[in-house]
């Protein structure tokens, strides 16, 4: 139950750790979107403005006759208006529209451009919130086994000791028994060295059983105390 508790603990942090992960990577993208949006819908309105002003200029025919440019695109570029030679001319109704046409896309494109990042910044954050469920339910079973872990671990120790106490109690009984019979052999008329010999060699043997058991029951409650220690650090 140990093992398989703490394996759980461990596959459970492990996902958290990979859902965390996935988190911050969309939160950086999300971010870059953020920057993108900002930038676009600032260009959106100088390029609005800006292209308002060329129509305006079309409309009032003030746009070079050698390259059609509007005078402030041409005094933008430092340059006179009209260009040297040429002259101020008035846009057709062709001119005017194909002119609002090319206007009319232009910001198109960059709305467009920006609701596609929106979109996208949108479906992060959703993601991102969906995967933060997922993070609450890991955590949850992350705690889960771990109590079940702790709860296993003193069962287990309880399990041990329980044991333990019974060999002891069984080899003690033992070592009693032999130790009465060598008593007894002692207030004989004639103890039988022979005997008493056996008995020795046996209680020997046993004591040092009984003290193996006490040496591996205090080795197996310091591995314990340090599995409570090494699990408890996870919280």
């Amino acid at each position: 139950m140990v093992e398989m508790a703490r394996s759980l603990r461990e596959r459970a942090a492990a996902e958290v750790g990979k859902l965390c992960r996935e988190i911050g990577a969309r939160h950086g993208e999300v971010q870059k979107l953020e920057e993108k949006i900002a930038a676009l819908a600032r260009k959106s309105r100088a390029r609005r403005s800006q292209l308002a002003l060329e129509l305006d200029e079309y409309r009032r025919g003030e746009f070079c006759s050698g390259c059609g440019k509007t005078r402030s695109q041409i005094l933008s570029e430092g340059s006179t208006f009209p260009h040297s030679g040429q002259s101020i001319v008035r846009a057709t109704a062709e001119q005017l529209a194909a002119k609002e046409r090319s206007a009319a896309a232009e910001l198109s494109r960059l709305s467009a451009d920006q609701d596609a990042a929106a979109q996208r910044r949108d479906e992060l954050v959703s993601e991102n919130t969906q995967t933060l469920a997922q993070v609450k339910e890991g955590l949850n079973l992350w705690k889960s086994a771990r109590t079940i872990e702790l709860n296993a671990l003193a069962s287990e120790q309880a399990e041990k000791f329980a044991a333990e106490k019974k060999k002891t109690r069984e080899l003690e009984a033992k070592l009693e028994t032999i130790t009465g019979e060598f008593d007894s052999e002692i207030g004989r008329t004639k103890p039988d060295l022979e005997v008493l010999g056996a008995l020795a060699s046996t209680w020997k043997l046993w004591d040092g059983v009984l003290k193996q058991v006490v040496s591996e029951g205090d080795a197996q409650y310091k591995a314990y105390l340090q599995d409570l220690t090494d699990t408890k650090k996870t919280q």
